[in-house]
């Protein structure tokens, strides 16, 4: 059974999908993405992320 919480999450996920595709339209900001600073900025963003992702699901009941 599919829940709210499971909705919003899909429809949170498809919005920054979409914001991404908007963002690697612009060439600029493609350059930087690709550059050596922007890879380590997407790194980051992806293990602040993932360890607050972590860190909230650690209060929750399994």
């Amino acid at each position: 059974m599919t829940t709210y919480r499971q909705i919003y999450e899909f429809y949170w996920l498809v919005s920054i999908i979409v914001s991404i595709m908007d963002i690697l339209k612009n060439s600029k900001i493609l350059a930087y993405l690709e550059s050596d600073a922007g890879k380590k900025a997407i790194t980051a963003l992806h293990v602040d992320g993932v360890i607050d992702f972590v860190e909230k699901r650690k209060r929750e009941p399994l």
